[in-house]
């Protein structure tokens, strides 16, 4: 029996409070007849024992008697009833709702298929990107505002990485995640408008982790007033967590899932320059390869050119060339293909290349453009590299070794050929810009070097002073050591480790 009742209704959640009196009763349908007919027979029997016992007596004092047995009796009955009051409160929760939205670069796309009939945006007459779409649909249309009159709508985003809840919508009414962060009190109904959804709404994700934030969200939000949850997308998860994982979960949480896409269902046709290798630093007048590499959607075979232009890299582009152009085919697996060039500048300066590849067909419409160019610097120089040959002995590698080295335009090379002592010099001749007779005597004219490339050589002919600043040169001034194994004295690195401590460690 309920006495009194009090309503509380706070935010989202209504409560209810109840005072009531309760008793000890069977539960079941026998229990309550076989109690009701204990209760008969014997008020039945107190009756009749009371009458028998005063049947001399006249009926005034025949029904007094009876009165005090038949109250002290329900006084036994309401002992056994065990009568109790019990405070009760209810809590109305208003169930929830969860919204995830892609927000990879893809969504930058248009909302619909190449020629298909779609709302293009008011202010530029352009076809409206797909995030344009989601806000239009969830944000300025009604939709939002109709489920958080039953549900309170929890807004997430997600990329390369999980991000929410951004806002939260419940009752017309909107606090976004700084709001919810501070505690500060809902905002008004119109604030479903705030220009805080355009940086909410932004595409700036490289990857679509679907399968890890929808599994982290469901773990968030997975409960008994969840009414499940919207995912909108463009496509499938390309890398994180597999999607079957997290529909594992929500199928053991009973969580509802509930799929929008957009776009097309028709891949666009869309090629892009995945990458551009050339070296950083070339010396004048020696030739070097550049590479780009394309790729495409594998939509189709695809046909076009890379054509490779030119200009000084400090320049405004006044002076940009196209130098050369090359054809490539791209098959339908739209796997990577390479294309080469292959340049040579005689005129030192830094140069800047712009790689622009293009379709074949001029009347296909791709996806986008704005990936089907790279650039890349190339610094030509003049300056010669010096280095130092050193050999045990006159051995075939490292004749041509130094032969090649001393025709080399941009190096000067020096040759320390440890067979020569310094009587046999002037009977000598090596090709070489300078004949040494013994390794350099200090770190100052060690440091003139760019490059070591040592053949076999006798490290104990080195002094202990000059193995130190040879460590230091390799390590601390990052010189550039080439060690070219023989039968003579690279044995001696581990038979003498500890006296070749300096050489061994490089």
């Amino acid at each position: 029996m309920t006495l009194w009742r009090t309503t509380v209704v706070v935010a989202q959640t209504a409560t209810e409070s109840f005072k009531t009196i309760e008793f000890t009763l069977p539960e079941s349908v026998a229990g309550m007849f076989v109690l009701l007919a204990g209760l008969v027979v014997l008020f039945g029997l107190a009756v009749r024992t009371s009458l028998k016992d005063s049947r001399f007596l006249k009926t005034g004092w025949r029904v007094a008697l009876l009165i005090p047995r038949l109250v002290v009796l329900g006084m036994l009955i309401a002992i056994v009833v065990n009568p109790s009051q019990r405070d009760q409160t209810s809590r109305t929760e208003q169930s929830r709702v969860g919204v995830l939205v892609d927000t990879s670069l893809s969504m930058d796309y248009p909302a619909a298929e190449s020629g298909a009939a779609e709302s293009p945006n008011p202010e530029s007459g352009e076809p409206i990107s797909r995030l344009e779409a989601v806000r239009q649909t969830l944000i300025d249309s009604e939709l939002l505002r109709q489920l958080s009159k039953i549900h309170t709508v929890s807004f997430y985003t997600f990329d390369s990485a999980f991000r929410g809840p951004q806002a939260v919508i419940a009752n017309r009414e909107v606090r976004f995640a700084e709001d919810l962060d501070s505690g500060a009190s809902e905002a008004s109904p119109e604030v479903i408008d705030h220009p805080l959804w355009q940086q909410i709404l932004v595409a700036q994700g490289s990857e679509t982790r679907l399968g890890e934030a929808l599994h982290e969200m469901i773990g968030q939000m997975a409960g008994r007033t969840l009414s499940g949850i919207v995912v909108v997308t463009d496509g499938q998860s390309n890398v994180g967590l597999n999607p079957l994982v997290a529909r594992q979960r929500a199928e053991r949480s009973r969580t509802r899932l509930i799929a929008v896409g957009l776009g097309s269902p028709i891949p666009q046709t869309n090629i892009w320059v995945v990458g551009m290798q050339a070296p950083a630093d070339v010396h004048r007048g020696d030739p070097f390869d550049l590479t780009v590499i394309v790729q495409s959607n594998g939509v189709e075979p695809l046909q076009g050119i890379v054509e490779l232009y030119e200009q000084s890299a400090e320049g405004d582009g006044s002076d940009r060339r196209r130098v050369a152009e090359k054809p490539f085919t791209i098959e339908a697996d739209g796997l990577p293909v390479p294309v080469g060039f292959s340049r040579q500048i005689t005129v030192p300066g830094q140069y800047e290349y712009l790689a622009k590849a293009v379709l074949n067909d001029a009347s296909r419409n791709e996806l986008t453009i704005e990936d089907n160019q790279r650039h890349c610097r190339v610094e030509v120089t003049d300056r010669r590299m010096k280095v130092l040959v050193i050999s045990s002995g006159p051995m075939r590698e490292y004749r041509f070794v130094r032969n090649m080295l001393f025709r080399h335009t941009g190096i000067d090379s020096d040759v320390w050929l440890q067979t020569i002592t310094g009587d046999d010099t002037a009977m000598v001749s090596q090709e070489a810009t300078k004949l040494l007779t013994e390794f350099p005597v200090s770190a100052a004219e060690l440091a003139k070097y760019n490059v070591i490339v040592a053949f076999d050589p006798d490290w104990q002919r080195l002094s202990a002073e000059q193995r130190q600043f040879l460590n230091r040169w390799v390590h601390r001034d990052a010189g550039g050591m080439i060690a070219v194994a023989g039968e003579l004295h690279t044995p001696q690195l581990a038979l003498v480790a500890d006296e070749l401590r300096d050489v061994t460690v490089l």
